[in-house]
């Protein structure tokens, strides 16, 4: 599958070609697995959400439930479908749409973690990072070890500048 989502964060269509379609037996009723030749789905992974969007052909519109890659490489887009055939047949042309709007959430949420490691290394903060979670609400980034009381008062005044310093 081709990752166009890294090529563009902005990119929210595309054509496709369905590569494979299978039905997800180990999901509820209703949930089919399909590989496009490229997509602009961005997986879930490194500690953001996967984009929500749609996959649509004939004038017909299948919500996406979930978004992973494979080992092989392959993107797989989980869409919910009630019928017994598949939705897609191997081969057939459709369009990716995603949510734009959370996309550019996702993105920012799992931007500004990486602004705030960047802001702990500047203020002088040797904890290392072990974690982030990018989903909203309640993203945050975790550091493994500990702070003594004095050393997160000074701290948290030097986050604070250096995030100001990095957003101007």
């Amino acid at each position: 599958t081709t990752a166009l989502w890294l090529l563009d964060t902005y990119a929210y269509s595309t054509q496709a070609r369905v590569l494979q379609v299978s039905k997800d037996e180990s999901q509820e009723k209703g949930t089919w697995e399909v590989v496009l030749d490229a997509t602009v789905f961005h997986p879930q992974g490194g500690g953001q959400p996967a984009d929500r969007g749609l996959l649509i052909a004939d004038a017909c519109k299948w919500p996406v439930r979930a978004v992973r890659a494979s080992k092989a490489g392959k993107v797989v887009h989980q869409v919910e479908h009630t019928g017994t055939a598949p939705p897609f047949a191997v081969g057939q042309e459709l369009r990716c749409e995603v949510d734009a709007h959370f996309r550019i959430e996702a993105a920012r949420l799992h931007s500004g973690g990486h602004l705030i490691d960047v802001a702990m290394l500047a203020s002088g903060c040797t904890l290392r990072p072990t974690k982030g979670y990018h989903f909203s609400p309640g993203a945050y980034v975790e550091y493994a070890g500990k702070l003594s009381s004095e050393d997160r008062e000074t701290l948290l005044p030097k986050l604070q500048a250096q995030m100001d310093e990095i957003g101007r």
